[in-house]
């Protein structure tokens, strides 16, 4: 499906792609800045709200606040730095804080790839300060692909036996909410 939006016509990746829209600079993408002896490895970025168009297009409640999706482009850039052009898979990914800029101040983010067997364990944070306390936003894991244990567990290979209710078949809101006749299909 393609809406012919004039706002949307030169944004985006499609639009990048054909030369068009506001391109991303190198410097906006997170280096390496540390690896220490024990192999955590550590990327980091500046973020501005002022200056970054992923940060600045995206204000909620009057704040600029840091995409879900941007988290993936983080993780993606790091772990592709970290693991070459070795396949890999992202797994266990949870959110934990946003990324809130509060007055106008820019974040330093922190990408940190500890590693693990076939992998990393990955964590974003972001500072407002350079003394200021982390917020932690993001945990994950970063797997080389194909390297995942994909065995079923035998408790889950049981047959299950479902046992039918008197509210079997009714959604726990059902008294709260007035479903229409097309909810009453499952």
């Amino acid at each position: 499906l393609s809406v012919a939006w004039g706002v949307w016509r030169d944004a985006g990746m499609a639009a990048r792609a054909y030369g068009a829209g506001e391109r991303r600079e190198a410097g906006g993408l997170p280096s390496l800045q540390n690896v220490s002896d024990d192999g955590v490895m550590t990327f980091g970025l500046m973020l501005d709200p002022l200056s970054d168009w992923v940060v600045a297009e995206h204000v909620v409640a009057g704040q600029p606040i840091f995409p879900g999706t941007g988290y993936l482009e983080l993780i993606q850039t790091s772990a592709a730095k970290a693991l070459g052009s070795k396949p890999f898979e992202i797994t266990g990914l949870s959110f934990a804080a946003p990324m809130i800029f509060t007055g106008e101040l820019p974040r330093r983010v922190s990408i940190v790839l500890t590693p693990i067997r076939q992998g990393y364990d990955l964590r974003i944070e972001s500072k407002a300060t350079a003394s200021g306390e982390a917020i932690e936003h993001l945990r994950a894991q970063v797997s080389i692909a194909g390297t995942m244990d994909t065995k079923v567990p035998a408790r889950l290979l049981k047959k299950q036996v479902l046992i039918r209710s008197d509210r079997s078949g009714h959604a726990p809101q059902e008294q709260l909410i007035a479903f229409g006749p097309r909810w009453r299909n499952v």
